[in-house]
């Protein structure tokens, strides 16, 4: 078992996507930064899309509440456990009553707490994932809070030795390709979409981006 001392801002249950379901408005939801939680399941024996914490901001404390091993991915939180330094992605042994806190993130927003044998809640749809919107995933459906207590499945391997990977750096930059509804835009639009500067909004969520900055609206093709 894991138990939830403090819980930190945006803590829940994420795996690698609930996919199939958007035809029936079910979001894909899943981890929104994909390559740290498979470096992390990896790191413990895994399977690479199974379940995790994804912590955003850091500011948490959990316990273990028996031995086992885990890995801490995706952003440096300044993270110890029972007050010694732990190193973003690397595979770490812990003992049961140790404590892990992230303080916060020095680089980047998310960092993902993978532990060996995955975490166990029900699965719906095919997916341990939270979704918040529906209340659906995850525990009971919502972020987790302090005094939480999530079951841990067994470590499928038994390691020797710690083991660290290099970690992905996020370059601020948002790969962009055209779409089904691109040619439905005028030139002037077409334009603008590559040439004006955008941010994402805050309205963006799992299901995908939001950008905003330019000040005239696009115009559809007569």
């Amino acid at each position: 078992m894991l138990k939830i001392i403090r819980a930190g801002l945006y803590t829940s249950v994420q795996d690698g996507g609930r996919i199939g379901f958007r035809q029936s408005g079910i979001s894909y939801c899943g981890a929104l930064d994909k390559p740290a939680l498979q470096i992390g399941n990896l790191l413990v024996g895994n399977d690479p899309d199974d379940a995790a914490l994804e912590i955003t901001l850091g500011q948490c404390t959990f316990e273990f509440e028996q031995d086992g091993w885990f890995a801490l991915t995706g952003a440096g939180c300044d993270a110890h456990l029972d007050g010694a330094a732990v190193w973003t992605g690397w595979r770490l042994p812990v003992k049961a009553g140790q404590q892990l806190t992230l303080n916060r993130p020095r680089r980047g927003m998310r960092s993902y707490l993978a532990i060996a044998g995955g975490i166990d809640v029900p699965s719906v749809m095919n997916s341990l994932s939270t979704d918040l919107k529906v209340g659906l995933g995850g525990h009971e459906g919502r972020l987790l809070k302090d005094g939480d207590r999530l079951a841990v499945r067994p470590g499928a391997r038994a390691f020797i030795e710690a083991q660290g990977v290099k970690q992905l750096l996020w370059d601020n930059r948002v790969r962009v390709l055209p779409g089904p509804e691109y040619h439905e835009f005028d030139k002037a639009s077409q334009d603008a979409l590559w040439r004006l500067p955008w941010q994402l909004s805050p309205q963006s969520n799992r299901m995908g981006y939001r950008l905003q900055g330019a000040e005239a609206g696009a115009q559809y093709r007569a």
